[in-house]
């Protein structure tokens, strides 16, 4: 009896393998396609929930008015938290690219990827801090991506309340014992990217 290959990554999938063609029709593929959303989705939901049982700040949810929409916005503290999904944003991309159907996938999700790059510069210049959670680091990390926000969140109101630009707040607080890091800095890296 052959033995299957033991596959090496940790999210189980064969990266290697080629492409085949789709087993569901046109109709039956379009119809499980719309049912995806954007905003609301079960990871989202949960990290959402423990958030908001682990800090009395306000969230925002999907704020459109901040450009990129992000999937929660501390206002007062000028933090921005996107959840995003491993296959829509992309992640560890350049490994799985060639097991995509036809350009339009590719050229998708590598506007996405743009996009995400080009939000992220866009809000740190304006003093916001992002802080961006890989889809399956909450399904594996759920406690430490949860933590990132909560110490960033920390971090931010301790800066706020010195006053100041990221460098005051690093004088005053190296001054009072306090060690903080630059606030307009993720905690959080796009790993993969």
């Amino acid at each position: 009896m052959k033995r299957k290959a033991r596959i090496k990554n940790y999210l189980g999938r064969n990266l290697k393998k080629t492409r085949t063609p789709d087993c569901l029709t046109k109709k039956n593929r379009s119809s499980l396609m719309s049912k995806i959303r954007s905003k609301g989705t079960a990871f989202e939901k949960s990290f959402v929930v423990a958030l908001k049982q682990s800090t009395k700040k306000r969230i925002r949810l999907n704020a459109s008015e901040i450009k990129g929409k992000p999937d929660m916005v501390f206002l007062n503290e000028r933090i921005c938290v996107f959840l995003d999904s491993d296959f829509w944003h992309g992640w560890q991309y350049p490994r799985w690219k060639h097991l995509l159907k036809n350009d339009f996938w590719r050229d998708k999700i590598e506007a996405n990827r743009k996009r995400d790059k080009k939000v992220t510069r866009y809000l740190r210049t304006r003093d916001w801090t992002v802080i961006r959670i890989w889809e399956h680091d909450l399904k594996r990390r759920f406690v430490i991506s949860l933590d990132k926000v909560l110490s960033e969140l920390n971090t931010r109101v301790i800066g706020l309340k010195l006053g100041g630009t990221p460098e005051a707040i690093q004088q005053k607080a190296s001054r009072t014992g306090v060690s903080l890091k630059p606030t307009n800095q993720s905690l959080y890296s796009r790993g993969g990217r």
